[in-house]
């Protein structure tokens, strides 16, 4: 794991390293330039902020998608064929690419907010 990079702005672009999948309430994948992906982004962020600080954020986190392409993942593994010998596949829609991010900035560990 890398340390993690102190952010100083409201907005920070990134590139991923994997696609990323995000799903609606049906379980079907939302496009990125779908006003849902933007919903169901900040829940999900929402939420692995809970589960791993604890708390609420301190401001919502927003993406914005720059320049993202469609990805098709398959996927397989032992109980998804026994259960279903048809489909030998598991298939994901997911998008990768680079993209923004606008939310709270962090803070030095001596000024945060929590501490």
């Amino acid at each position: 794991m890398l340390q993690e990079a102190e952010i100083h702005s409201d907005h920070v672009q990134f590139s991923t390293l994997s696609p990323i999948l995000i799903e609606n309430k049906q379980g079907e994948p939302v496009h990125p330039h779908q006003i849902e992906y933007v919903q169901e982004f900040g829940y999900y962020a929402a939420l692995r902020i809970r589960e791993l600080a604890g708390r609420e954020p301190y401001r919502p986190i927003t993406i914005q998608p720059l320049n993202m392409k469609r990805v098709v993942i398959k996927e397989t593994n032992s109980t998804f064929r026994q259960l279903n010998t048809a489909q030998k596949q598991l298939h994901f829609t997911a998008y990768r690419g680079q993209f923004m991010l606008k939310g709270h900035t962090s803070f030095p560990s001596n000024m945060r907010p929590d501490a």
